[in-house]
């Protein structure tokens, strides 16, 4: 490596470390010529430069990049769940461990299928994440919650730095060079979190925690599984996302309130909610009405009292004009 003027480490600027940088060895693998610019860039940026470049590469100038194209399931099938990812610009494998390179390293950088991968839902059964190209990791779904009223499935995905060498995504150039031990000793670990409305399974929120390590060791000991006390952070990607607020009311009501059986008619987004208002309304008033009418319904025991009492007295005066027709 020394006589390429590399260095078992590299310090350089943010920048760099995003935009790009030189790589004689790779240059030298893939041209014959370590010097060659038009070829051995290496960048932690997903695009082939972040701004485009002045350097020609088969007389043209390095482009940012086609993005990338994924084919997601709608779920109408029914052989797919919907929004799981079946393809990436056509592979169903990760970009830098598909077949092309368990060929070129002699089968030592193994294939890993993105098939099954979430694109926004969650099944609670088998799920899997695609880690932002670095990492297949599965889904594990353990608790329930509440995310702005809105009742969830708490989930979680987990990639072991120890486990995780991404040199090969990093060189990427498709020769035994990717899968040298120390080459470049970049790890990769993270940790997610998510959050998946129970009914549908779309993931209304969710944060990931994900970091490059740099493996310490000497050189010549990096063939063996580091662990974590090997390994130094040197970058960090935090990110996190929740549905707003706008969205969440318009979830709770769709999706909470049209499942009380009782009250699913107060967020009037059917016609039959205003039907049922109606029968509401009416079931109140006959309700009403009942009660002010045995509120004014004469007592029955007091009625009685006073007709008998009106009786006895009637009878009085019979009694008397009897006896005085006796007396006569």
């Amino acid at each position: 490596m020394s006589s390429f003027g590399t260095t078992p480490y590299l310090t350089q600027s943010f920048n760099n470390w995003l935009l790009g940088w030189h790589d004689p060895v790779s240059a030298f693998l893939a041209t014959g010529n370590p010097m060659d610019y038009s070829v051995g860039w290496t960048s932690l940026e997903t695009n082939e430069t972040y701004f485009s470049s002045d350097v020609l590469n088969n007389g043209a100038a390095v482009a940012n990049g086609d993005g990338t194209n994924y084919t997601m399931c709608t779920g109408e099938g029914g052989d797919c769940d919907q929004g799981e990812t079946l393809a990436e610009d056509g592979s169903t494998q990760l970009s830098w461990r598909n077949d092309a390179m368990f060929a070129a390293t002699y089968g030592l950088i193994s294939p890993e299928s993105l098939v099954d991968t979430t694109g926004g839902f969650l099944t609670g059964d088998g799920d899997k994440v695609d880690v932002s190209g670095y990492a297949i990791a599965d889904v594990t779904c353990d608790g329930t919650a509440t995310v702005k009223g809105i009742p969830v499935d708490t989930c979680s995905a987990t990639v072991v730095a120890t486990e995780r060498s991404i040199q090969a995504n990093l060189l990427e150039t498709y020769s035994l060079l990717d899968a040298t031990p120390g080459a470049l000793p970049v790890y990769f670990g993270s940790e997610i979190t998510m959050s998946a409305e129970e009914l549908s399974g779309l993931i209304i929120a969710g944060e990931s925690a994900s970091t490059f390590y740099l493996d310490t060791r000497e050189h010549t000991n990096q063939a063996s599984t580091p662990a974590m006390s090997d390994l130094v952070p040197v970058f960090e990607i935090k990110s996190s996302s929740m549905i707003d607020d706008d969205d969440a009311e318009d979830m709770e009501s769709a999706i909470v309130t049209n499942q009380d059986s009782m009250m699913y008619w107060t967020n009037f987004d059917h016609p039959i909610d205003f039907v049922t208002l109606i029968f509401w309304l009416g079931g109140i008033a006959l309700i009403a009405v009942g009660m002010v009418s045995a509120a004014n319904a004469p007592d029955e025991k007091e009625y009685t009292a006073e007709t008998t009492e009106s009786d006895t007295e009637s009878s009085e005066p019979d009694a008397e004009t009897t006896e005085s027709d006796v007396d006569e």
